[in-house]
């Protein structure tokens, strides 16, 4: 079974990434996805850490995006860094407002924002648009200079606390 026929294993950010990386990667790109897939599986994550994991998919997409090689594209990916800025921002307001309506004696964990929740549209948007820069530098540049593995590998590396 692979991570997107049981989502709910893991994290929604990492099934979505998987998803819509399985509709732009190239068939050694799969190959490789598949491996990693069953590293996914095997980390046992769940949602509590996918503000972080989906953070990280906006900045990845803004350091691939930057690179030198990219001048004639940038522009067009040049407001970027501000979606982050604001993403984050979003988030972090989102988790106030959550934080404010739970009684503080039944918080063990700071409250997260989940796919599902109010976050959840924004953190959708972060994972698409690195997706799309993949597949923009991958037009210009080739797949093998796009390190889409290491993004999956570091949403894995993000742990749930």
């Amino acid at each position: 079974m692979s991570l997107t026929d049981d989502p709910g294993a893991s994290s929604p950010v990492l099934a979505q990434l998987v998803r819509e990386l399985r509709t732009v990667l190239p068939a050694e790109g799969l190959d490789r996805l598949s491996g990693i897939e069953g590293e996914i599986a095997a980390a046992h994550l769940n949602d509590h850490s996918d503000p972080a994991r989906a953070r990280r998919c906006a900045e990845w997409a803004v350091e691939v995006a930057s690179r030198p090689e990219l001048g004639h594209i940038r522009q067009a990916l040049a407001g970027l860094s501000e979606v982050v800025r604001q993403m984050g921002e979003t988030i972090r307001a989102t988790e106030i407002g959550l934080a404010t309506e739970i009684p503080i004696q039944s918080v063990v964990a700071p409250p997260t924002v989940r796919m599902g929740g109010p976050g959840g549209a924004l953190e959708a948007q972060r994972i698409g648009e690195a997706v799309r820069v993949a597949q923009r530098v991958a037009t210009e540049l080739g797949w093998d200079k796009v390190p889409w593995e290491d993004l999956v590998r570091d949403l894995i590396s993000i742990r749930d606390d």
